[in-house]
């Protein structure tokens, strides 16, 4: 029954990210594109940390080793993703400020 609410719980965090993400990327393409570049990661951010806190609240009740190796590498591949999406806007960021220095 644990189990079963921390899925539920997990399942709407999951459709209010996504919801959230598809909102700020439309909001992001008419006002200001770079909003985009850090509004994914802080997302993918959120959503791992969700997840870290649900493998940590599931530890004591998961008796299936696969479940909680799954949720385990879910939250890994969450962490890479952010990196991932996170890179652009920072290379951005970078590319912008030594242009302004150079200036």
């Amino acid at each position: 029954m644990q189990l079963t609410i921390y899925l539920l719980l997990f399942s709407f965090f999951l459709a209010l990210v996504l919801y959230g993400h598809y909102r700020l990327k439309a909001q992001a393409a008419r006002l200001n594109p770079e909003i985009w570049g850090l509004a994914g990661p802080m997302l993918f951010f959120g959503l791992n940390h969700y997840l870290s806190l649900l493998i940590i609240a599931l530890r004591e009740s998961i008796s299936n080793i696969d479940l909680f190796l799954a949720l385990s590498i879910a939250g890994s591949l969450l962490s890479f993703a952010t990196i991932f999406f996170m890179a652009p806007y920072l290379i951005s960021t970078v590319q912008t400020t030594a242009e302004h220095e150079r200036d």
